[in-house]
């Protein structure tokens, strides 16, 4: 029965943490060196834009290469979901957002599978719980 609260639990604080500002990491790997993906640093990690008409309910990473420059990335706070590369004046960039905190420190998997796959096994956990 203990593990039925722990899952209770769980489903409350997923549920309650999406009303609480959303906290993107916010560097620029031109003026940072610490942006990378390797040298990322809590201390980034700031606060979005959690009311108005501009409520910031993403986080980004922008990332920019090509043959003019040096890869930079980008990582902060937006408006708008945008998933996609382009390619501007020959560099490549491409743009990845999330919905979750700290999400924009690496896309190795996006969030929604993640917390799908939570649902996925909490729905299991309960039902061998009830039966």
């Amino acid at each position: 029965m203990n593990v039925y609260y722990v899952a209770c639990y769980g489903l409350i604080s997923l549920t309650f943490s999406s009303v609480l500002a959303l906290q993107c990491y916010r560097c620029s790997s031109a003026i940072n060196g610490a942006c990378d993906d390797k040298n990322l640093v809590s201390a980034q990690l700031t606060q979005c834009v959690s009311s108005g008409p501009l409520r910031e309910r993403f986080c980004s990473k922008v990332t920019t290469s090509g043959p003019s420059q040096a890869t930079m990335i980008m990582r902060t706070c937006s408006v708008s979901d945008v998933n996609d590369c382009r390619n501007i004046n020959g560099n490549n960039e491409c743009t990845t957002t999330c919905t979750s905190d700290g999400c924009n420190k690496g896309f190795t998997i996006r969030p929604v599978v993640m917390s799908t796959i939570l649902w996925i096994f909490l729905v299991i956990l309960l039902t061998d719980l009830m039966s």
